[in-house]
């Protein structure tokens, strides 16, 4: 057998599994619920079965995060991080919309891992491609214009840099309010997702 029969033949056993480990596609999220009279939150520490900021348990809706840092034998590399907004019921005025948007453009994200400079840090207006929020509201009775926010908005934002987290490293995204969140936007649910590449001993 030749050797370029051998390195075709290795590159087929090279799967997303293999007998040592293998290597995925994923998402980690993490979720918080906004409250008037707490201004941070701490993400991607307390996970799946654990009571998020104001108490309550979270579910696998919530958080798929199941340890604090990276377990061991696992290493994940961060290519992009994206910001969810979760409404608990339906926003009836621009003054409730309005509320959602003081809460982006008052808010700023920090990546942190432990005994490390910041490692990233945007507004939530910039992660979640909110360049220009303006709520419209119909001057017009019967104009059939609803009441929205007018944004060119991302699915994700894209690292320049990607962050790579190794085995039993801690971090978290630590979500700092520079004013109190308004009544329109409380008890809704924000949440960071990580997606990039995890690669998983057996």
């Amino acid at each position: 057998m030749d050797s370029r029969t051998e390195q075709a033949q290795s590159r087929l056993q090279q799967g997303t599994y293999s007998a040592s480990g293998e290597v995925l596609d994923y998402t980690l999220y993490d979720s918080q619920i906004l409250k008037a009279a707490i201004l941070q939150h701490r993400f991607f520490v307390q996970g799946l079965g654990k009571p998020n900021t104001f108490g309550a348990i979270k579910t696998l809706a919530d958080s798929n995060v199941i340890s604090e840092g990276m377990p061991q034998g696992q290493k994940f590399t961060v290519k992009a991080i994206k910001l969810f907004w979760k409404s608990k019921a339906v926003k009836s005025s621009d003054v409730q919309l309005q509320a959602i948007v003081d809460v982006l453009t008052n808010s700023v994200a920090t990546f942190k891992i432990n005994g490390k400079d910041v490692i990233f840090q945007a507004t939530l207006q910039e992660i979640a491609g909110n360049n220009f929020p303006v709520i419209h509201h119909p001057t017009v009775a019967g104009d059939n214009a609803n009441t929205h926010m007018m944004s060119i908005v991302r699915t994700a934002y894209p690292l320049n840099i990607p962050i790579v987290l190794s085995s039993l490293t801690h971090y978290e995204i630590l979500l700092e309010h520079f004013a109190a969140p308004a009544a329109g936007a409380i008890d809704d649910y924000i949440m960071f997702s990580l997606q990039g590449g995890l690669e998983r001993l057996a």
